[in-house]
């Protein structure tokens, strides 16, 4: 959560060094690569950043799923023992065993919405910024393409081009 936290230039900043020290070393160990290569570098470590960026708030989605329905069973077991308690023949313990299992289900149905719905909010925020980031990123790696792809082409230019009598 620290990257997702800090400031969003400096994450930008970070991603894109850190997204052109492990391509860049791709890209000079193959001298001989051609644009196309260095394009599928750059897809391939983008696509990675954008994994990373989303793994690290998809865990808040699954508490959001999940608490609910925890706090369903809850609610579930605690509507058994109200019904068990109206089944028994206690006499006036029974209405006491009826609010206590009616009261169990509510404190169950209210925890599960109290740690679900704020995971989902927040779910929601940071799927926002990460999704922002990700937009910055894909930004810059095209900028980057691009400047590869004027390099690219003045080196072809100097390629020398067998003439035809020379075949």
């Amino acid at each position: 959560m620290r990257i997702l936290l800090a400031d969003d230039h400096h994450l930008v900043r970070e991603a894109i060094a850190s997204y052109l020290t492990r391509a860049a070393p791709d890209i000079v160990c193959i001298e001989a690569a051609d644009f196309q290569q260095v394009r599928e570098i750059a897809e391939t470590e983008g696509t990675r950043v954008a994994a990373s960026l989303n793994n690290r708030v998809i865990y808040l989605a699954d508490i959001g799923m999940i608490a609910p329905l925890l706090g369903l069973l809850g609610t579930v077991f605690g509507i058994i023992a109200s019904f068990g308690a109206l089944g028994a023949d206690v006499g006036s313990a029974r209405y006491v065993a009826l609010s206590r299992g009616i009261s169990q289900a509510l404190v169950n149905t209210a925890t599960g919405l109290a740690i679900g719905i704020p995971a989902m909010v927040f779910y929601a925020f940071f799927r926002g910024k990460a999704q922002k980031l990700i937009s910055e990123l894909e930004s810059a790696t095209t900028h980057v393409l691009a400047l590869l792809s004027l390099h690219y082409d003045k080196r072809t230019e100097r390629t020398p081009v067998l003439i035809e009598d020379e075949l």
